[in-house]
């Protein structure tokens, strides 16, 4: 729908090819809309969601995280009108590890609806939440598209800050959702 519409510039051009205009366009566009464009494709052409039911999300693995201090994880569930936060990792820490841009967060929180993953510095910064200077990436998406399993994401599928991304090297970065 959203690709034969042209709503998703780039994806191809009038002649079923990808025209170079169009992929300039797509690179500009973050992630996690590119990630909706899709879900909504896959909604319209099965004609309902996929994966319907809640998932236990019991793990957050980051491998390749450039920072001395463990970031903060922190996980919102959206709603009709409110979001609200599901998980802090800063709240407790005890069931948190970090060694060298890499660790493992344990969540064991039930998700069923929209969700957005914030990854943001810690240390001294972790209870800085809301100033968005702190946000390293992001990775948002809908739990009705997603599948039970180990869900593993590159740095092509998370919205990097801009202003860290040349930080970060592509060939380390992992996301991992168990």
């Amino acid at each position: 729908f959203c690709e034969r519409r042209g709503i998703i510039p780039g994806i191809v051009g009038k002649d079923g090819a990808p025209g170079s205009r169009n992929n300039d366009m797509l690179d500009n566009i973050p992630p996690s809309l590119r990630q909706f464009f899709r879900n909504f494709d896959e909604a319209v052409s099965r004609k309902q969601y996929p994966f319907p039911e809640p998932l236990l999300l019991q793990s957050v693995d980051l491998h390749g995280v450039p920072v001395d201090d463990m970031p903060c994880i922190d996980i919102w569930e959206h709603g009709d009108v409110v979001r609200h936060q599901v998980y802090a990792s800063h709240d407790d820490t005890s069931l948190n590890e970090w060694d060298d841009e890499e660790g493992s967060y344990r969540v064991g929180q039930v998700l069923s609806r929209d969700f957005t993953m914030v990854c943001r510095f810690g240390g001294q910064f972790a209870m800085d939440s809301d100033d968005q200077t702190k946000v390293l990436f992001r990775y948002v998406n809908s739990i009705k598209f997603l599948n039970e399993g180990v869900l593993e994401l590159t740095i092509d599928n998370v919205d990097m800050m801009k202003r860290y991304a040349e930080s970060f090297d592509e060939e380390d970065f992992l996301l991992r959702f168990t």
